[in-house]
Protein backbone atom coordinates (compact mmCIF):
# COMPACT_ATOMS: atom_id res chain seq x y z
CA UNK A 1 0.00 0.00 0.00
CA UNK A 2 0.99 3.32 -0.69
CA UNK A 3 1.70 5.74 2.04
CA UNK A 4 0.44 9.74 2.22
CA UNK A 5 3.97 10.81 1.81
CA UNK A 6 4.59 8.17 -0.93
CA UNK A 7 1.54 9.19 -2.62
CA UNK A 8 2.85 12.97 -2.79
CA UNK A 9 5.77 12.07 -4.18
CA UNK A 10 3.72 10.12 -6.64
CA UNK A 11 1.60 12.97 -7.61
CA UNK A 12 4.09 16.02 -6.93
CA UNK A 13 1.16 17.53 -4.94
CA UNK A 14 0.73 16.85 -0.98
CA UNK A 15 -2.05 14.80 0.11
CA UNK A 16 -4.74 17.32 0.85
CA UNK A 17 -8.23 15.31 1.33
CA UNK A 18 -8.97 16.16 4.32
CA UNK A 19 -7.77 20.25 4.13
CA UNK A 20 -10.22 20.45 1.15
CA UNK A 21 -13.00 18.99 2.77
CA UNK A 22 -12.54 21.37 5.16
CA UNK A 23 -12.13 24.46 3.48
CA UNK A 24 -15.08 23.23 1.24
CA UNK A 25 -17.78 22.90 4.66
CA UNK A 26 -16.34 26.27 5.76
CA UNK A 27 -16.90 28.06 2.13
CA UNK A 28 -20.42 26.22 2.58
CA UNK A 29 -21.33 27.45 6.17
CA UNK A 30 -20.04 30.87 4.92
CA UNK A 31 -22.26 31.01 2.20
CA UNK A 32 -25.10 30.16 3.97
CA UNK A 33 -24.91 32.73 6.62
CA UNK A 34 -24.22 35.06 4.08
CA UNK A 35 -27.77 34.28 2.11
CA UNK A 36 -29.24 34.17 5.95
CA UNK A 37 -27.84 37.87 6.75
CA UNK A 38 -28.80 39.30 2.97
CA UNK A 39 -32.52 37.54 3.56
CA UNK A 40 -32.92 39.11 7.35
CA UNK A 41 -31.71 42.46 5.66
CA UNK A 42 -34.04 42.42 2.53
CA UNK A 43 -37.11 41.24 5.09
CA UNK A 44 -36.30 44.40 7.29
CA UNK A 45 -37.06 47.03 3.90
CA UNK A 46 -39.76 48.84 3.34
CA UNK A 47 -41.71 48.51 0.07
CA UNK A 48 -39.88 51.62 -0.96
CA UNK A 49 -36.47 50.24 -0.94
CA UNK A 50 -37.20 46.83 -2.26
CA UNK A 51 -39.21 48.98 -5.30
CA UNK A 52 -35.58 50.95 -5.87
CA UNK A 53 -33.52 47.61 -6.42
CA UNK A 54 -36.59 46.22 -8.77
CA UNK A 55 -38.81 44.02 -5.99
CA UNK A 56 -41.93 43.41 -5.75
CA UNK A 57 -43.68 42.20 -2.46
CA UNK A 58 -44.42 38.68 -3.96
CA UNK A 59 -40.55 39.01 -4.91
CA UNK A 60 -39.25 39.12 -1.43
CA UNK A 61 -41.49 37.02 0.26
CA UNK A 62 -40.17 34.08 -1.71
CA UNK A 63 -36.83 35.03 -1.36
CA UNK A 64 -37.32 35.57 2.38
CA UNK A 65 -39.04 32.29 3.14
CA UNK A 66 -36.35 30.21 1.71
CA UNK A 67 -34.23 28.25 3.91
CA UNK A 68 -30.30 29.24 4.44
CA UNK A 69 -29.07 26.49 2.09
CA UNK A 70 -31.59 26.81 -1.21
CA UNK A 71 -30.08 29.75 -3.56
Amino acid sequence: MTSLSNAAKLTGRPHTGLNDGVRRLAGTVGLWMERSASRTKLARMDARMWEDIGLNPGDVMREVNKPFWRA
